[in-house]
């Protein structure tokens, strides 16, 4: 029997930081694994579930249709605005926010962008169908930002010193 003892350098975050060389072999072989894929998909699909086409809308634009989308929209979208008061949490009965409402992920907030905006300034141009182009368009947009930001040197970075990642010299993750 033979017994090897073998030794290796083992690296961390502050030395890739200060070794471009090594910072460089180690992004040449990380694996692109996405994550909160699911969850956008999810918002999306929320998205289009909770808010349908009603086809008795056609042709209203302007404040007509920021009138009918706060009457018919918002009650679904809308929720009580959770607060602390006098060393006690409880709901408002008054005070309302809009904040990821389909499934708790901010996907859902850039799905409702453009229709918070149209409530804000209704535009007497735009009907129903274009403003929901304009939330999936707007949905694309931040779906594909997520996605190169996951794919950047500084999330990579950001992700090894969360969880404490630490390679060999030739960049393998241990």
């Amino acid at each position: 029997m033979r017994v090897e003892t073998i030794s290796r350098k083992i690296y961390n975050i502050d030395d890739l930081r200060n070794n471009k060389e090594l910072l460089d072999r180690v992004l040449s072989k990380w694996v692109f694994n996405p994550v909160w894929v699911d969850e956008w998909h999810e918002s999306l699909a929320g998205f289009k579930s909770s808010l349908p086409y009603p086809p008795e809308n056609e042709g209203m634009t302007g404040l007509r249709l920021r009138t009918w989308i706060i009457n018919n929209y918002y009650p679904l979208i809308e929720s009580r605005k959770y607060l602390w008061n006098q060393n006690r949490y409880r709901y408002s009965r008054i005070q309302v926010e809009i904040s990821c409402p389909f499934t708790g992920y901010y996907g859902d907030m850039d799905c409702l962008g453009p229709i918070l905006d149209f409530v804000k300034n209704p535009n007497s141009c735009d009907v129903w169908q274009d403003i929901i182009c304009v939330c999936e368009n707007a949905w694309e947009l931040a779906f594909a930002a997520d996605m190169e930001y996951q794919q950047s040197e500084e999330y990579i970075l950001n992700l090894i010193e969360a969880n404490g990642y630490e390679f060999t010299e030739d960049g393998e993750l241990i």
